[in-house]
């Protein structure tokens, strides 16, 4: 595995971003859920993670969830809610809708 595309997730502990499916807040903890089906707790909270993968294809589609678009299979405008490659459907807030919108249309 190549070092320079790894993200440094809490610990010892590092990922590439390509293996992570979302990531999940739970309080002052965020789950890291790989498409693998594994999901790793660590103590750091998603807005610090946030910042580690900007510059990957994440989005954060409201205060407790940010995708990794690689993964998004569907978007259901009726609903605002995006489905994922493992049928996990996350709820988009209503004020990212349309910045979601723009960054979805140039990823495809």
């Amino acid at each position: 595995m190549n070092n320079e595309n790894l993200v440094n997730v809490g610990g010892r502990m590092k990922c590439s971003p390509a293996d992570i499916m979302w990531l999940e807040s739970d309080i002052n903890y965020t789950r890291l859920h790989f498409s693998d089906g594994s999901v790793f707790t660590t103590s750091i909270n998603l807005g610090k993670l946030e910042a580690r993968f900007a510059s990957y294809n994440f989005f954060r589609t409201n205060r407790s969830y940010i995708i990794n678009l690689d993964f998004m299979t569907n978007y259901e405008k009726e609903t605002a809610s995006i489905r994922m490659e493992n049928n996990e459907t996350i709820q988009l807030s209503r004020r990212r809708v349309k910045q979601f919108i723009t960054i979805s249309n140039q990823t495809i």
